[in-house]
């Protein structure tokens, strides 16, 4: 199974490709139970594997954003899982489909088309902003840091519980030819009023916009890498690099109903 760890941060130095920074240290692996944790009002969406408040959250042009974060399986597919449940509420047309077989089924598909994807000669890949490189490239750096042939990292990656993180991103990001903002925990001070003010909470901040501006004509999916022990971290406690993605689904959406 391959780790991502912080040592990734030494390849992006010799890519010296600023995107790749923030991808390559996307990371999967705990499961998490739901319990709130602070912020933003309390909203209660009705299916189940929501958190069960909304979450403030500094957009790319440090705009006031908040989102829903709905829990996937951490079962060392959750980029698939969470990629896969931001799709699928894309086409949900009023409803969110629970993680049922053919959530499963999609989250599969998209772990092979990201290993296909990187596995295509000198194909370019759009990363963010003007940022550009080529699937032989990412894949060659990656797997060389690893100690293992490019070949070697995608057998790895084709099987069920290996953690995908950064590259898979990117290559589902231009398959699809649409924006994955990834965002991070944040730690901040509450503002609110009475009791409330003055509270240590979490935040989001957004860290990538892969594929923005170039896919820009699609709306983005949004996805949390968090420490796999939120919400059961103090703030503050987090780790720096997260192990767990989540779906993030834009307050407003109406498409929160389980179907």
């Amino acid at each position: 199974v391959i780790e991502y760890s912080s040592r990734v941060m030494e390849i992006v130095v010799e890519m010296r490709l600023g995107a790749a920074v923030r991808l390559l240290r996307l990371s999967l692996g705990l499961l998490l139970l739901l319990l709130p944790t602070l912020c933003s009002s309390p909203v209660f969406p009705t299916h189940p594997s929501f958190l069960p408040q909304t979450f403030r959250a500094r957009g790319p042009d440090g705009e006031k954003q908040h989102f829903y974060i709905r829990q996937v399986p951490g079962d060392g597919a959750c980029l698939f899982h969470a990629v896969a449940v931001c799709l699928r509420h894309k086409e949900s047309l009023g409803c969110h489909p629970d993680f049922d077989a053919e959530m499963e089924k999609l989250s599969r598909r998209l772990r092979k088309i990201s290993v296909s994807y990187l596995s295509r000669d000198n194909c370019t890949l759009v990363m963010e902003g003007d940022e550009r490189t080529t699937t032989t490239s990412l894949l060659q750096t990656v797997a060389e840091h690893y100690n293992m042939t490019p070949e070697r990292y995608c057998g790895q990656m084709r099987l069920t519980h290996t953690w995908g993180g950064g590259p898979e991103i990117v290559a589902i990001s231009n398959f699809l030819r649409r924006p994955i903002h990834v965002y991070e925990l944040e730690s901040t001070t509450s503002s609110g009023l009475g009791y409330l003010s003055g509270r240590r909470c979490f935040q989001l901040k957004v860290t990538a916009c892969f594929g923005a501006p170039y896919f820009n004509d699609k709306s983005p999916l949004y996805l949390l890498c968090a420490d796999g022990r939120f919400p059961h971290i103090d703030p503050g406690d987090e780790r720096e690099i997260g192990d767990h993605f989540l779906a993030l689904l834009p307050c407003g959406d109406s498409s929160l109903r389980r179907r």
